[in-house]
């Protein structure tokens, strides 16, 4: 009868477990446009209560900024500033009201706008990178190269010589995207490029500021090619250039990723569709309850 018991047990400990997966929604974009000509969407980050987006043209030599308010959706100002490369990300840093641009290709330097004036200017960083967001708590940037990532003081001077994380080698057909922070976590975004023989998942990889692997997210692979992910009033801005020649801005509640260091996540994925567990809490209910009857039954034989 023991053993009966501890099975039971072990069943409600696993309904209980699988339970915590995450269910997330990418139901309707809170924004949705058609390109303009050959404009293609690349990094974007909140500036207070706006979404301040960067496109590009082939020649990367006439790019295009679009603001809207986020909380009306509404397109608020158009910028067309001198080239800013292939503008791969954006970050906005709070304190000092800049927004810096990441040229990317290979380049070491930074576009900065004045978040009030826009006036636009260049400065030169350390090393090339791809990736930037600023840790307003700790006034450092964390950038990305190829697969390494480094922390830059205030002023963009190297902090340290030797990278915060390293081993960021997806295979040749990921296309590496921006990268934001929040809440003491980095998500960088990447997607599978059809073109190159990728399969267009989009996938999230999370790690902690300390240069740990946490978690993945994956998105739906239906929309199109996601480019950046932004944080705001708790949620998660996911912007996509689509299949459809849209432009796409989606709003979801920011997910609860694991935070404990792990090797491997391959089978352990939080996807952002739409998923009902609630079952599981019936489950679970179910089991507890027939623990319950099993131990009063008991009792009365004896």
């Amino acid at each position: 009868m023991k053993k009966k018991y501890l099975f039971l047990f072990f069943l409600l400990f696993m309904a209980i477990k699988v339970q915590a997966l995450v269910e997330l929604d990418l139901d309707e974009p809170i924004i949705r446009f058609e390109k303009e000509n050959d404009y293609v969407l690349q990094g974007f980050t909140i500036v207070d209560d706006n979404l301040f987006t960067v496109f590009i043209e082939g020649t990367e030599e006439k790019p295009l900024i679009k603001i809207f308010n986020i909380k009306n959706k509404k397109l608020v100002k158009e910028l067309k500033p001198n080239s800013v490369g292939h503008a791969n990300d954006v970050t906005y840093n709070s304190k000092e009201k800049k927004i810096y641009i990441v040229n990317g290709n290979g380049k070491d330097v930074v576009h900065v706008f004045d978040a009030i004036s826009y006036e636009q200017s260049i400065v030169k960083l350390p090393l090339p990178i791809r990736s930037m967001t600023y840790i307003e708590d700790k006034d450092l940037y964390a950038v990305r190269m190829v697969s390494t990532g480094f922390y830059l003081n205030s002023d963009l001077s190297l902090k340290s010589k030797f990278p915060f994380v390293i081993g960021m080698n997806f295979s040749s057909d990921v296309g590496r995207q921006g990268w934001a922070h929040y809440d003491g976590l980095l998500f960088y975004s990447t997607w599978s490029w059809i073109r190159l023989g990728g399969d267009g998942t989009n996938t999230i990889y999370v790690y902690s500021i300390s240069g740990d692997s946490l978690d993945k997210i994956i998105t739906d692979s239906n929309i199109g090619e996601l480019e950046d992910v932004a944080f705001y009033n708790d949620k998660m801005i996911l912007g996509f250039n689509t299949y459809d020649d849209y432009i796409e801005f989606y709003s979801v509640d920011v997910p609860k990723v694991n935070r404990k260091i792990v090797k491997e996540q391959d089978d352990e994925e939080v996807i952002v569709k739409k998923k009902d567990f609630s079952y599981l809490y019936i489950i679970g209910g179910g089991i507890l309850l027939l623990i319950i009857i099993c131990i009063l039954s008991k009792r009365k034989k004896v």
